[in-house]
């Protein structure tokens, strides 16, 4: 058997800013990222898509478009079609997702990328419904919540107390 890296394509990916990922949707702003694999002629390639949190409402869900991905193919020694000027990008290199220092973020190298206005499969989802909570219940919710951690934290006091007595008289 071969090595499973030569059936599997490795992704990396690169943003090129800091993104607070427990902030709402409502406080955040787009985020534009790449991903970057080495591909043959008919690859497929799935990916997990996470919403963030909503903050409650009064409506029952929130509806967040969904948009086609753009598809960029660099060939560092040739041209793969007749080049025009509208087709052609500068954008990150590939090695920008071996950014690891957050103050370097800013500056990853650029490489020539063409775009290869690719047919993409998204099965016609053009919006996603996220269900929002409901912020009318937000004190049902806030007391439910104060209670329950309250209570875990009265058995486990409990537990503890209990056991220490236990051990006390195992020792006396």
């Amino acid at each position: 058997m071969g090595d499973l890296d030569d059936f599997i394509p490795q992704i990396k990916s690169y943003v090129p800013f800091y993104v607070d990922v427990e902030a709402p949707a409502e406080s955040s702003s787009s985020v534009t990222f790449y991903i970057f694999t080495k591909v043959s002629k008919n690859s497929n390639i799935r990916l997990p898509i996470h919403f963030r949190y909503h903050s409650p409402s009064s409506r029952s869900f929130a509806n967040i478009p969904m948009y086609e991905p753009s598809l960029y193919i660099s060939c560092p020694s040739t041209v793969p079609f007749e080049t025009k000027t509208d087709r052609v990008f500068n954008l990150p290199c590939s090695n920008s997702s071996e950014i690891s220092n957050y103050d370097e973020l800013f500056s990853a190298s650029v490489c020539t990328w063409f775009d290869l206005k690719s047919v993409v499969n998204s099965r016609g989802v053009s919006s996603v419904s996220i269900p929002l909570g409901n912020i009318k219940m937000d004190i049902v919710v806030v007391a439910t919540t104060i209670t329950i951690v309250w209570c875990a934290c009265a058995y486990i006091i409990f537990t503890i107390v209990q056991k220490a007595k236990f051990l006390n008289k195992k020792i006396a």
